[in-house]
């Protein structure tokens, strides 16, 4: 299911419906299920000179989250994914007009797929909270915590639990990751003890994620290999 180029932006007010578990899992059903968690606040200087580093040249933001799109695209093809969810991640538009940029939003959005998002509800109806115009499903999470866990493996919460709910009826499942923080941390220990395939790239970042994936043992790509 390819995602329209150009699709346009659209806030979470602009969507007629929030679609129920149920729903999904009949968009989901004898699909193959790509879910993407990872980075979600937009790069910061310290973040872009270990890039720069790791990379060995000086490089742009917005040329490093092209090679993290590439990354994305080519596996997810190459995996056969015909879907994806997220945790409906948005970039923020300020009273000042400024647009507050999240690098999840960024990776969601140019993605030559439709998108599923889940969102916490106190998101829902937002005007000023934007999402990518190839997220055409939104369901919403029950609310207890952005995702991950509770502190037990066994008891996921917040997005990780409505997408374990709905991905039953996919055909298969699979996980990209993109470094992340405690949350995602949090995410790749549940999906790794329930044995989903993890495919994660590695952005050089000491990130809790990456530092989750090295303890449990999980290759990851390298960011100069794309």
């Amino acid at each position: 299911m390819f995602a329209p180029k150009k699709s346009v932006p659209r806030a979470f007010s602009a969507f007629d419906k929030i679609n129920t578990t149920d729903e999904i899992k009949d968009v989901v059903k004898n699909k193959h299920l790509g879910i993407i968690i990872g980075k979600g606040q937009a790069f910061s200087d310290e973040e872009m000179m270990n890039v720069r580093d790791c990379l060995g040249y000086d490089i742009s933001e917005s040329d490093v989250l092209l090679l993290i799109d590439t990354w994305l695209n080519d596996k997810m093809k190459a995996y056969e994914v015909d879907i994806v969810s997220n945790g409906a991640d948005y970039n923020k538009i300020e009273k000042d007009g400024r647009e507050k940029r999240s690098t999840m939003y960024a990776m969601a959005s140019n993605l030559d797929y439709l998108v599923i998002g889940v969102s916490h509800p106190c998101n829902l109806g937002s005007v000023n909270k934007i999402l990518g115009g190839n997220t055409k499903w939104l369901a919403k999470s029950l609310g207890d915590g952005w995702g991950g866990h509770d502190g037990d493996v066994s008891n996921p919460t917040g997005a990780t639990r409505t997408t374990i709910e709905f991905m039953s009826d996919a055909v298969d499942t699979t996980l990209f990751v993109v470094s992340g923080g405690h949350t995602t941390a949090k995410e790749l220990e549940v999906y790794y003890k329930m044995g989903i395939d993890i495919i994660m790239l590695n952005l050089n970042l000491c990130s809790p994620a990456e530092k989750m994936a090295n303890m449990l043992g999980i290759e990851m790509d390298n960011l100069r290999d794309i």
